[in-house]
């Protein structure tokens, strides 16, 4: 009979997720005596995305932060609109620098055993979960899994559009770019009628990422990105020279699927599978965190991990939105631009964090043209 490792808690996916829930676990001293074995084929040894995020004052993450600003653009054919992310700053942490300090973190506890292979099975018993992995068998008392479910990919009821973009790391010649102030979105650069801007990040006065970014349910050829950049390039920075120093890309599912469904007594989806991606924006990080610390406190409580992580509210609103890109795409540039001008960015920010009131939900829902989502409610309705 083979053995079995038992552990108190499995994670499946070492990305932003499941590695914050590892630390959160082991900075707290209630989790002092448990064990964790921590799933991932990946090594974490190369900087495969850049995550941004805004945040009131210092945050758990500044000793990683690479850069953060206090000011930020949107652009649109009609204005270009220069706004304070007060009392916000907007951060940037790029991955590398994040998956090494938890490595690091991880390896100092000796309470965590890191398996570098990919999990084929997970099955469900009454005492917790058994995981396959090339042939050997662990055992969990709960597993909190980053896996996407099978059912996700099969779903052709859900509205599925994508963040998906192309990034380069551009090195000016000269000084051109304003250290404190980043574009959120500059639409005045549209691919073929679809929702699709320009995201700049400046690192210094030379040197800024530069994303090609739609958010819709079609994807594009590489080339469209890399065109896209060199076009605004060329129209926005003359006569300036450069070279490209990184390129990242990817794909962000922004998506209404009911992740929140396929939580068990003993397994909690977590991450992008678990629903923590919002999906009227791609954003995902800072989703991660709060999730995080409202599983710690759930655990404590003996409450099933995911308790209050769903927010019904977010979903609808969420919903609504995807439901326009999917089937009227061209009209997101001017949904953005309609939310950027009527609405203060704080009150936008904390929309999007899913800490509004009612006040902020009416701000938000009357700055912008109805009929849109109208026609969306109405589609939702006839299925």
């Amino acid at each position: 009979m083979k053995e079995i490792e038992q552990y108190d808690f499995a994670i499946i996916g070492a990305g932003a997720a499941g590695l914050q829930l590892a630390l959160a676990l082991l900075n707290d001293s209630f989790f002092a005596d448990q064990s964790l074995v921590i799933f991932d084929a990946d090594l974490k040894d190369e900087n495969d995305k850049t995550w941004c995020f805004w945040e009131k004052g210092k945050g758990q993450w500044d000793e990683l932060i690479r850069h953060s600003w206090s000011q930020t653009t949107f652009a649109d054919s009609k204005e270009l609109l220069k706004l304070n992310t007060s009392p916000y700053h907007y951060k940037m942490l790029r991955s590398l620098d994040f998956y090494n300090f938890a490595k690091s973190k991880i390896e100092q506890s000796g309470r965590v055993k890191w398996i570098t292979e990919n999990v084929q099975t997970t099955r469900e018993s009454t005492e917790g979960i058994e995981i396959s992995v090339q042939g050997k068998t662990f055992k969990a008392g709960h597993c909190f899994d980053s896996r996407l479910p099978e059912t996700y990919f099969k779903d052709r009821e859900s509205h599925k559009v994508a963040q998906h973009f192309k990034g380069q790391f551009l090195k000016f010649d000269e000084p051109v770019f304003d250290q404190q102030n980043f574009t959120m979105m500059d639409y005045r650069l549209i691919y073929k009628n679809t929702t699709s801007f320009m995201y700049i990040l400046p690192v210094n006065s030379r040197e800024a990422l530069f994303e090609y970014t739609f958010f819709s349910p079609d994807l594009v050829d590489e080339s469209v990105y890399l065109d896209q950049i060199r076009s605004y390039v060329t129209e926005y920075f003359k006569n300036h020279k450069f070279e490209v120093t990184e390129e990242e890309d990817g794909i962000i599912p922004m998506t209404n699927f009911p992740f929140h469904k396929y939580h068990s007594k003993h397994l909690t989806k977590i991450g992008t599978a678990g629903g923590w991606v919002r999906a009227s924006t791609g954003y995902s990080f800072k989703n991660a965190g709060g999730n995080v610390k409202k599983i710690i406190e759930n655990l404590k409580k003996r409450q099933h991990p995911s308790t209050g992580v769903f927010k019904k509210k977010y979903h609808f609103f969420d919903t609504l939105l995807l439901n326009v890109l999917q089937y009227e795409n061209h009209l997101g540039p001017a949904f953005f631009g309609q939310l950027y001008r009527n609405n203060r960015l704080e009150t936008i920010f904390r929309f999007l964090d899913g800490e509004s009131d009612i006040l902020d939900d009416l701000k938000i829902v009357t700055s912008v043209n109805p009929w849109p989502f109208l026609k969306a409610i109405y589609r939702e309705l006839i299925g």
